[in-house]
């Protein structure tokens, strides 16, 4: 005779981005932090993970990732903050200098058009 387990709930994991950067091209972009509009957009990003009921807040270790979950999981109610590198972006330590948004773009579509090759970052 098998039995079956039941499941009392769900657990649901709900990835979400950085917000706006300040974009500083006298630092690498692992340290850059939120621009005032990225952090006032963390007031709209609470206003809908609340229904959620988020128990806690996984984040990466860069600055601007830790400031948006420290500022969301305030507003939920003190929630825990999880760091992990394991979620940071990609590295661009040595060959992703400070681009325009247009050549970041197009050093994209190049990505996307040879992912067997390293175009930008060191990935």
């Amino acid at each position: 005779m098998t039995t079956e387990a039941k499941v009392t709930h769900t657990m649901k994991l709900l990835l979400v981005k950085h917000s706006k950067v300040n974009h500083n091209a006298d630092q690498k972009p692992k340290d850059w932090e939120l621009s005032d509009n990225g952090l006032a957009r963390c007031d709209q990003l609470t206003k809908h993970l609340a229904p959620y009921a988020p128990k806690q807040i996984f984040s990466s270790a860069m600055p601007k990732a830790q400031q948006k979950a420290t500022q969301v999981a305030n507003a939920l109610g003190d929630l825990p903050v999880v760091s992990n590198a394991l979620l940071n972006e990609h590295s661009r330590e040595s060959n992703a200098p400070y681009v325009s948004d247009a050549d970041f773009r197009a050093l994209v579509q190049a990505l996307f058009a040879q992912p067997k090759t390293v175009v930008y970052g060191d990935e």
